[in-house]
């Protein structure tokens, strides 16, 4: 790729903090509604389902459209579709905290999440083309991936304190100025980046993964309610079969597929891609469950439901530096490990969760969770990047966040099959049976333990063991 294009000199640690700056808008986002859930439920009158799309509807349309957004990037401009991406973002949150029902709110959460889709992968793109020296680019990308470990903790933290404080439709339209001041620093600061001639989008394919990864969803999230035998979900469930049938024909004949085979014979970077859906799965699960659990069974208030979560968040922020330095000195399969066994042990401890535990314990566990889920970030994406060609960065970065968008998706619907209903209707109950959550957790850890150690002897077979 042709070096950026800039009149003045380029800053790189400038360009470090707007894109790094991008990652907390759509991280923070993906997390700061579960803390607001039950006061949104209450005005719009939601029940849990509707809850669950709230959340699903902005990680959905993320995990569908990053891919493609990467791919706009390189054909039209990186800048562009990044501010683009910006304004698409900001316009979102502003109708979302409009939202007169569930069904706007979902509706303009899904807009959110289309500008949102562009952030993260053109972010980590523009970061490996304006750092090009091997240790400087592992450092960049390094602090990136720490921060969006970061955004995870600091959202329910952060929703907590505005939806007490101001009410739960200032989580939305808070991030309007911060998307304008990022909209003007980076159209000072990011350099021009020359477009790729030689792209083109793959429309089928997209538009096979959106079909696929929406109907298992939905029949994830609708199944408990509506039941396995419901013509809704049959059909959701055929449609989703149908639709990932359909995907890997397409793509093993498409000229310019949206996933290219050849990437995905690395089995290293296929272990990666499964370890951070599988992380971000059980992150996206415990922020849920931690809602329903702290504001309904234990009737906290969302400000104080939020400092619970505060010491992860630290912990989260201890954790970030330690990761990326690990990853960049001991390579990229330790941290993966030690990721895996600490959300086993964190698990573990929440396995005798009751309405009384003391909150201090429930703390804790979750610092030993979240501190754990850090370490998965820069392992994740050094693989990712070290498998494609720098003119390909972009792609490979969209391939990163759509396995986390992926897990996170998947890990709010999941919760309606593990949680009994007395805990998410606001009864106040917490039965053992609930507990059975944590026991899919310990399971999750564990797989992401052995996709570290099975990525080991791949990582020194294709070169990936260091950045």
């Amino acid at each position: 790729m042709k070096a950026p294009l800039r009149s003045g000199p380029i800053r790189p640690n400038i360009i470090l903090v707007i894109c790094c700056a991008s990652v907390v808008l759509v991280g923070i986002d993906s997390t700061i509604v579960n803390v607001a859930l039950p006061r949104i439920g209450s005005e719009l009158g939601s029940g849990v389902t509707g809850l669950q799309w709230i959340v699903d509807a902005y990680t959905l349309v993320v995990a569908s459209l990053l891919i493609v957004s990467g791919g706009l990037g390189d054909r039209l401009g990186r800048r562009g579709v990044f501010e683009f991406g910006l304004a698409a973002f900001g316009i979102g949150s502003f109708l979302c905290s409009l939202a007169a029902n569930a069904s706007w709110l979902i509706a303009f959460r899904s807009l959110q999440a289309i500008g949102g889709s562009m952030l993260n992968p053109l972010a980590l793109a523009i970061l490996s083309t304006v750092f090009s020296a091997g240790k400087e680019r592992a450092r960049a990308i390094g602090v990136w991936g720490a921060t969006m470990g970061v955004t995870q903790g600091l959202g329910p933290c952060a929703g907590g304190l505005l939806t007490d404080c101001i009410g739960w439709r200032s989580i939305f339209w808070i991030n309007v100025p911060i998307v304008l001041a990022m909209i003007v620093s980076g159209r000072r600061h990011i350099p021009v980046i020359p477009r790729r001639s030689d792209t083109t989008l793959d429309v089928p394919g997209q538009a096979l993964i959106l079909v696929t990864l929406g109907a298992a969803t939905f029949t994830m999230i609708e199944a408990p309610r509506l039941g396995w035998g419901s013509p809704a979900v049959v059909v959701a469930a055929s449609l989703a079969a149908v639709g990932l049938c359909g995907l890997v024909g397409w793509e093993r004949v498409a000229r310019n597929p949206i996933l290219d085979y050849r990437r995905l014979k690395n089995r290293a970077v296929v272990a990666a891609l499964a370890a951070g859906a599988l992380v971000y799965l059980v992150m996206g699960t415990m922020l849920f469950v931690n809602t329903l659990y702290l504001q309904y069974v234990r009737q906290l208030s969302p400000i104080v439901a939020g400092l619970c979560i505060v010491p992860a968040a630290v912990a989260m922020a201890l954790a970030s530096p330690l990761a990326a330095r690990l990853a960049e000195a001991r390579g990229n399969v330790l941290p993966l490990v030690l990721t895996g066994v600490g959300i086993c042990a964190g698990a573990a401890m929440l396995t005798g969760l009751t309405p009384s535990t003391p909150l201090v314990y429930v703390a804790l566990a979750y610092v030993v969770i979240t501190g754990s889920v850090t370490f998965v970030n820069p392992p994740i994406s050094n693989i990712v990047l070290a498998a494609f060609p720098p003119e390909d960065a972009t792609v490979a970065a969209s391939l990163a966040s759509t396995s986390r968008s992926i897990g996170t998706c998947l890990g709010v619907a999941v919760v309606g099959y593990v949680v009994s209903p007395g805990a998410t209707s606001g009864a106040g109950t917490w039965s053992q049976a609930d507990n059975g959550i944590w026991i899919l957790m310990i399971g999750l850890g564990a797989v992401v333990v052995g996709c570290g150690w099975a990525m080991a002897e791949r990582e020194k077979r294709w070169g990936l063991s260091r950045r």
